[in-house]
C-alpha cells in the first residue's frame, strides 16, 4: 500500500507539490593539509512542502532547532548530519514562498522513515551550496 501516494493526493489539492532540487550528502574530501571539502550529489525530487504544525513546532523548540522552519514529505530515504557515515546532511533547494527566489533547506531532523519515503524537518539556510561545487 502506498500511504503516501494516497495522502498526497488529497494533500495537493489544497497545496500542490512543488519540484525541488535535492543534494544527497556525500562523505567530505579531507586535502593533505587537513581541510575538509563537502561534496554533494545532485537531483531532483517532487516534494510536498508545509508548515510545521503545532506540536511538531514545540518538539522542534525543545531541541534547540531554531530558524525558518518547514517540513517535507519525498521519496527516498534523506537524512540530516550522520557523523557516523561523516555526512553533513542532505540539502533540498526550493522557493521560500510561491514564485518566490530559490532557497537551500538543510535537514535538521527526520521525523519519519517509512518504506520508501521521508518526513523531515528542513531549516532555510544562507546560500549553502555554489552552483559550482554540484555541477
Amino acid at each position: 500500500m502506498n500511504l503516501r501516494g494516497m495522502a498526497n493526493s488529497l494533500t495537493q489539492r489544497v497545496n500542490p507539490n512543488i519540484e525541488g532540487v535535492t543534494f544527497r550528502a556525500l562523505p567530505p574530501t579531507t586535502a593533505l593539509d587537513g581541510t575538509r571539502t563537502p561534496a554533494w550529489e545532485a537531483g531532483t525530487a517532487i516534494m510536498q512542502v508545509q508548515g510545521i504544525s503545532g506540536n511538531t513546532l514545540n518538539f522542534v523548540a525543545e531541541q534547540n532547532i531554531q530558524g525558518t522552519l518547514r517540513q517535507v514529505f519525498l521519496y527516498g530515504y534523506w537524512q540530516g548530519v550522520n557523523a557516523a557515515a561523516g555526512t553533513g546532511g542532505d540539502v533540498f533547494r526550493f522557493p521560500e514562498y510561491d514564485g518566490g527566489p530559490l532557497r537551500d533547506w538543510k535537514v535538521v531532523h527526520v521525523l519519519s522513515y517509512y518504506n520508501d519515503w521521508t518526513k523531515a524537518i528542513v531549516q532555510m539556510q544562507s546560500a549553502m551550496i555554489a552552483d559550482s561545487e554540484w555541477q
